[in-house]
């Protein structure tokens, strides 16, 4: 069962109007009632204590902080309180308490102190480093200082948070959600992901064939404290891969990614084994998953599709379960196109890879538009009635002045990466949005997007992130948001792509050496050779010169708008990479 806390947070998120009813006390009256109250109207109730009420060394009640979990737990069953109603907190841990001693001293205890707390299993850990110890200086505490204290207090908590686990692993019974893309492996691998989570004691529910972001939205509809998805992208059949996501369906962070590579490398014990009666069990969800995730989806559009003729490739892949459902619930005329998955077929000569038989096949039946997924559906390209290609630039620009124009662009920004064409920075100059580049990857431009509330992003690949009905980019979700506005406006696609004129493009990969990748950034020539490149180009052109994350590849992009020119200067900077750096 999920914790109350995130069941709340859950309900939030639907615009429910909800609370849990709080008290900070010892006092064993005022628990009795609480408890009473909580019993009465079926509710979660969090009962917290201070660190002078209950500490290691007893505080002013004289319990320890397993004493206090033990008596309030004993309260509740004597008074018929389910203990999955009892949230058990512990308010303002930190040094608060021992603001007298030095730091040393109160660091040491407060340490201790928080330990004690997760350790005894209390669920809502508070900590404050804010207050002043007796050999801070005068004036406020630095941010730094509160920052380190509070890190250190936090690997507190971890440290009882995992002993607990180990001891009492079915006390916190966590649940997964997993689901797949078509290759041969995916079926294999998921089932593997489901045992090992089984073995330690988790809960499991099989999604099946489904895209990337119907795991990343299913993940908090069903509750789920994770999500798995097993797919390669947009890569061939013989590859696959895992990706995860949180229970609030976001991508891992790369500490958390390393920390989970190293349970897999053996640099870390494993969790342990659970008792044969506490093994995890496997719910298969059906054709519930697919209804859920398009409506969804549909809830997203207030126009439906009637009227619109279009072609879906589904890249033989996971939208193959679902695209076809959701433009029928539209009313939009559809063409489904390699839809026929037979685990080695995805992404082989079509997907948004792969354009050119959408192409030909929207030409040829006069269609108004052609939607193109990748294997796992997390991308999205188009195709305008003309059969010429509409990347992810183009339909962020589309996208990002229709949201514009209707007051959903937050802050009037657009987050894309460094390799975002330069034809959409120019038209963002010329539309009075602010453009802001991260690193490649769909997860950068998320991670932007939150840590400043921005409600649009994406990439030139078709990456697309609507954050106010997606966590991750979704490519069926974009997809539909760029046909309903065509049905809204009762514009052509190709009138619409063009608010944006895109820059001519010349991408050079050079295979490198494993130690020119190390000196790509200290390379004086190199260096010279791009700087030189920048130079030549100016205002009206740019370069970009990057490691690959994934290969031993330096890439070499160049924009401009002499075709001859930036072909003449990407191929002079590669070649300084290749002489340099190369294998």
């Amino acid at each position: 069962m999920k914790h109350p806390i995130q069941q709340m947070m859950d309900q939030r998120r639907e615009g429910k109007i909800c609370g849990i009813e709080s008290v900070c006390s010892a006092n064993g009256f005022v628990l009795e009632v609480a408890l009473k109250r909580s019993k009465l109207f079926n509710a979660p109730v969090l009962i917290e204590a201070t660190a002078n009420q209950v500490n290691q060394f007893g505080g002013y009640t004289g319990m320890y902080p397993k004493d206090f979990y033990e008596m309030v737990l004993k309260m509740a069953a004597e008074i018929g309180v389910p203990e999955n109603h009892i949230i058990l907190g512990g308010d303002h841990l930190g040094p608060l308490t021992w603001q007298k001693l030095p730091e040393s001293e109160a660091m040491e205890n407060s340490v201790e102190l928080v330990y004690q707390y997760a350790r005894a299993g209390f669920t809502k850990i508070h900590l404050d480093t804010s207050m002043k110890v007796a050999d801070d200086p005068e004036g406020l505490l630095q941010t730094e200082v509160i920052a380190r204290r509070g890190a250190k207090l936090y690997k507190a908590a971890m440290k009882g948070y995992e002993e607990l686990k180990a001891e009492k692993p079915d006390a916190m019974r966590p649940v997964f959600v997993i689901g797949m893309d078509s290759r041969m492996s995916s079926d294999m691998l998921a089932m593997a992901c489901a045992a090992g989570l089984c073995s330690v004691g988790a809960d499991v529910i099989m999604l099946g064939l489904v895209p990337t972001p119907a795991v990343a939205y299913l993940v908090g509809k069903y509750k789920a404290d994770a999500g798995i998805m097993i797919s390669a992208s947009h890569n061939p059949a013989e590859f696959n891969g895992i990706k995860m996501f949180s229970g609030e369906g976001m991508k891992l962070p790369d500490e958390l990614e390393e920390r989970i590579e190293n349970y897999a490398h053996g640099e870390i014990d494993p969790p342990a084994t659970a008792a044969p009666e506490a093994i995890g069990k496997v719910t298969y969800m059906g054709e519930q998953v697919v209804k859920d995730y398009v409506d969804h989806l549909v809830s997203t559009v207030p126009y439906s599709l009637e009227g619109l003729n279009i072609a879906v490739d589904c890249a033989n892949g996971s939208a193959s379960r679902t695209a076809g459902r959701l433009f029928a619930a539209l009313g939009a005329n559809t063409h489904m196109l390699f839809d026929q998955p037979d685990g080695l077929n995805i992404n082989c000569d079509c997907g948004s890879t792969h354009l050119d038989n959408l192409k030909a096949y929207v030409r040829e039946h006069g269609l108004d538009a052609g939607v193109a997924f990748d294997g796992d559906a997390d991308r999205c390209l188009m195709v305008d009635e003309n059969g010429n290609e509409i990347d992810g630039d183009r339909l962020m620009a589309i996208c990002a002045l229709d949201m514009k124009s209707r007051g959903k662009l937050n802050k009037n920004t657009v987050v894309g990466t460094i390799m975002t064409n330069l034809g959409f920075i120019k038209f963002c100059e010329r539309e009075g949005i602010r453009f802001i580049a991260t690193k490649v990857g769909d997860r950068f431009v998320m991670e932007e997007m939150l840590l400043e509330g921005y409600s649009f992003g994406g990439e030139q690949s078709g990456h697309l992130i609507f954050r106010d009905f997606a966590s991750t980019g979704d490519g069926e979700l974009t997809a539909i948001q760029v046909l309903s506005l065509m049905r809204r406006e009762g514009r052509k696609l190709s009138e619409l792509a063009s608010v944006m004129t895109r820059y001519p493009q010349v991408m050079i990969n050079v295979r490198v050496s494993a130690d020119g990748k190390l000196l790509f950034y200290t390379d004086p020539e190199v260096k010279r050779a791009i700087d030189e490149a920048k130079r030549e180009l100016g205002k009206e052109g740019r370069i970009v010169a990057r490691i690959s994350g994934t290969e031993p590849l330096i890439r070499v992009m160049v924009e401009g708008q002499d075709d001859a020119q930036i072909r003449a200067v990407a191929e002079r900077v590669a070649g300084v990479v290749r002489e340099r750096l190369g294998e």
